[in-house]
């Protein structure tokens, strides 16, 4: 640990009247990945604190790659060997997709942050307008309901996102990679969140 990372610690521990903001979630860029998670949850206005890793500058950008949008427009941080810090807080809640625009196709620098309202008790709730069907035969997910999200990703109970896809136009089931049995949550871009087992 340098001596300026243990007197920054020591200084937000000690003395959290002085203005310093204490960091929510932080990320660790590197061409191998996020560390030590591409997914967080905050709260508005939390600080988000990026550190660059390794190799060439990093501007993590809105979306993960170039497909697949953003649910909540993220803007753009850049951490290089430089300027190695680089931090943020969100003012809207929701969804925020980032990557690393040097190497959009790199999905290990695609990223989640979750951002929440804490006052409000659980965060809004949003009506379901649309449920999954699980078929175990086929590995696949098809979906029923009245208005669908545009996007949809599948994440296993530690919040670890393992496959997303675009809904835009969808007239097929969506095919699921070999996972695990288990629980897993579909989260859509409109805000809903629904279970799902697999077996």
């Amino acid at each position: 640990m340098t001596f300026a990372r243990f007197f920054s610690s020591v200084a937000l521990a000690c003395f959290p009247l002085w203005g310093f903001a204490q960091i929510a979630a932080s990320f660790t860029v590197q061409h191998a990945g996020l560390a030590p998670s591409a997914e967080a949850t905050v709260n508005v206005g939390d600080t988000v604190q990026f550190i660059y890793g390794s190799g060439g500058p990093h501007p993590m950008t809105s979306g993960h790659g170039t497909a697949i949008e953003s649910p909540t427009f993220f803007p753009t941080v850049t951490v290089t060997a430089g300027a190695p810090e680089a931090f943020i807080a969100l003012d809207e809640p929701g969804v925020y997709f980032f990557h690393c625009g040097t190497n959009p196709g790199n999905s290990n620098n695609w990223g989640t942050l979750n951002v929440v309202d804490p006052t409000s008790a659980l965060g809004d709730l949003h009506e379901a307008t649309w449920t999954p069907s699980w078929n175990p035969s086929l590995r696949q997910i098809s979906f029923n309901g009245t208005r669908l999200p545009s996007q949809v990703a599948l994440v296993d109970v530690s919040g670890k996102r393992v496959d997303s896809w675009s809904l835009a136009g969808l007239n097929s089931p969506l095919q699921v990679p070999d996972l695990p049995a288990g629980l897993y949550i579909l989260r859509g871009d409109d805000g809903v969140n629904v279970t799902l087992w697999l077996q």
